[in-house]
Parts: structure tokens; sequence; C-alpha cells
């Protein structure tokens, strides 16, 4: 499938504008409806235990006001409801059933299937290949899923013939505002979520519910919701007073230096509820620094990860050393360290940014790392032991 060049999004404007075919309705040219905004009542709130970075309103059963600070608000209307008079400006309406989502946030498309809501999104900006996701990966290979360009190019042309009710996108996209703004002149809503701004594990994974209430499948999204805590609560005792393993999730990158994550991010997180802690204390604090991991110098992550108890290989950016011995080869200087030694070295190759499904797994993974209960076959699901 071609990609939509400048002269293609020209053509798609002026066929837009010769056939008012946009998904987001001006309000003011749209018929009254009777049904005033300001005349309906709250009735609840979405219940959210860890995610912060969104909020749901409930007016009535056929109407939810979806709102995500920086990105906007959108009213999600049931199919048989009329569209009510009188909405700000700002609220994009979002009518039921939204059934041809392009869907370029690949880290959300695992939630659309927990669900079992993949049949809502028609189009990707991933690619069949760059998928870590079998089923996703089959399903675009197949074009039953149709990928539709990447999320800073889109196919303007192509997601306006399928009729594009929703575009899904995350913050990456302001690196590319001009696709915003076209989405918008073109009449596509565009949702940008922010789940990757939640500092709770579980906050990303309650994202979840977000797309439950878009895709009016909120049972479905809460009880998985729920599942997934309830395998934490279970199988994690209440924190003790023992003393905390040091952990490093590091990998080495192409001009020497090392990767680590900072203690804010998602993964030090996981390893914080599995009982762990991070053996790297010295960051680059200053208030502008805004990334969830830093390269240090191997000097520097020898003084400090030297004698941590537990190193996790992250080979999901440059490749996983297959053996210590390989490690080792490939930095000498791990030959030192406690964790070798010890043979307490363990390495992921899958990609957790796109399976955040399984969030509590991971944290299932470190916490049986933790207690070196790894013998059993199956007891680790995305980690596993150098040897």
């Amino acid at each position: 499938m071609k990609r939509t060049g400048i002269l293609g999004c020209i053509l798609a404007l002026v066929f837009l504008c010769a056939t008012g075919c946009g998904q987001q309705k001006n309000k003011t040219e749209t018929a009254s409806s009777g049904i005033s905004w300001n005349s309906l009542e709250l009735s609840g709130n979405l219940t959210l235990s860890c995610a912060t970075g969104f909020s749901v309103e409930d007016y009535g059963k056929d109407y939810s006001l979806i709102t995500i600070p920086e990105s906007g608000r959108f009213l999600v209307v049931d199919e048989d409801a009329a569209l009510p008079d009188d909405l700000p400006k700002d609220v994009v309406i979002l009518q039921q059933p939204l059934t041809h989502i392009y869907n370029a946030s690949s880290s959300t498309m695992d939630l659309f299937r927990v669900i079992d809501g993949l049949e809502a999104v028609s189009m990707t900006g991933t690619k069949a290949e760059d998928w870590s996701i079998p089923e996703i990966a089959d399903m675009v290979a197949a074009e039953q899923i149709i990928y539709a360009g990447k999320y800073s190019n889109p196919d303007y042309e192509y997601l306006i013939d399928d009729g594009c009710s929703l575009a899904i996108e995350n913050t990456m996209i302001y690196h590319t505002p001009e696709v915003l703004e076209t989405m918008e002149k073109v009449g596509i809503p565009t949702l940008v979520e922010r789940s990757s701004y939640e500092a709770d594990p579980l906050g990303r994974l309650e994202w979840v519910k977000l797309y439950g209430v878009l895709l009016d499948k909120r049972a479905e999204a809460e009880a998985f919701f729920d599942s997934q805590v309830e395998k934490i609560a279970r199988e994690i005792p209440t924190e003790g007073t023992e003393q905390k393993q040091k952990v490093v999730y590091f990998y080495f990158n192409s001009n020497g230096g090392v990767n680590v994550r900072r203690p804010g991010d998602y993964v030090s997180k996981m390893i914080e509820m599995a009982g762990g802690a991070s053996a790297i204390t010295s960051f680059d604090n200053s208030p502008d620094t805004n990334s969830m991991s830093e390269t240090i110098q191997m000097e520097t992550f020898y003084y400090e990860a030297k004698d941590a108890d537990v190193l996790v290989y992250n080979g999901s950016i440059m490749g996983t050393p297959k053996s210590l011995d390989e490690l080792v080869e490939l930095q000498p200087l791990m030959a030192d360290f406690k964790a070798v030694k010890n043979r307490r070295v363990y390495a992921t190759d899958g990609d957790m940014f796109q399976q955040v499904s399984g969030t509590c797994d991971m944290i299932l993974d470190f916490y049986h790392v933790l207690r070196s209960e790894v013998e059993d076959a199956g007891t680790l699901t995305y980690l596993y032991q150098l040897q």
C-alpha cells in the first residue's frame, strides 16, 4: 500500500470539503437534538485505583466524558443516543461503535487484545515484522489490520477511505505536530494516550479501562485489571523487614556506555514491587532530565553495580548475550561482578513496551529471581538465566 505524499493530502482535503465525510462533525452545522449538555447530570466516575493520567465521568448510561490532561476531552456517546447540544468547543465527540481505529501507539494494542477488542482496530502504525506479539503480528501480516503508515507519516487518504473513527497516538506525536494539525483538518479525532507517564506500573496497566470505555467493554477491562492485581496480592507477600537485594537492569550500548534505569522508571518500580532495590544511586538529577533511563560510563557502572545481588540484561535494544561467557567477552570487567560469580545473571529479549498486559508477570519474574525460585521449568515468563 502506498503512502500519501503532499499531493495525496491535498486531494484528500479537497475530497473532504466536497463530500463532508469527516468523522468529527462541526456541532454548529448539525440539527438540534433537543438534549442540552448542561441539562445532563453527573451519575458517577470510573473507579481508578492506580492510574492518574486520565479520568472518566459518566452522565447516565449514554454519555462518558474522558479527560486526559494535555491531550483533551472526549465525549463517548452510545450508538443509539443523540448528540447533546451546547457542548464545550474543546470536547471531541466519539460516537460508538468505534470500529475503524488507527492505532499508532504500539504499546496500547496489547490492551485491546486482552479485552477482545482487536476487531475495532482496522489500522496500525507498526509493520508486521516490528511486533513482538505473535497474534497481532499475524493479523498485520494477513492484512486483517492494515499498516497505514508510521505515526509520523500516516496515509491520510487510506485513513479517510477506511472511515477512520479515531486515531490513537502516544506522546511521540508531539514531535510532529503537523500530523495532529492534518488529522484535525481531515476530521479524524485524535486521542494522545499518556500511559507511559504513570509512576506506578499498575497505573500503566489500568489504562485498559480507558479502552473498555471506548469499546463498550468496561466489564471485560475491569475484570482483566482486577485479576492482575489479585495475582500480585496473592503471590507476593506483604513486605517484610529483611534487607532488600540490589538489582541492576541494564544493557551495553554501541558506544561503550551502560544504559541503566532511573529510580522513577516503571521497570525500577516493578523491581521494587517484587522486593528488590536499585544498586545504582548516582544519577543526573538536574531539572531538565526527563528520561527514565540514563547512560553511564563503565567505570561508574563497575563501582556501583559490582556488588549487586542480581543483574538483568535488557536485550530488547541491542540483543542479548547468550551466556555468561559471552557477557564477559563483551565486557571483561564483568568477571569481577558478584552476580556473575554467583551465576545470578538474567536476561530478557522480549519487548515489554508492547506487552503491557504482562506487567504483573514481569513483576513476578523479578520476585522469583530475588527468591532464587527459578529451578522449575515454567517459573519465569519473560526472564531467563544466563548459564
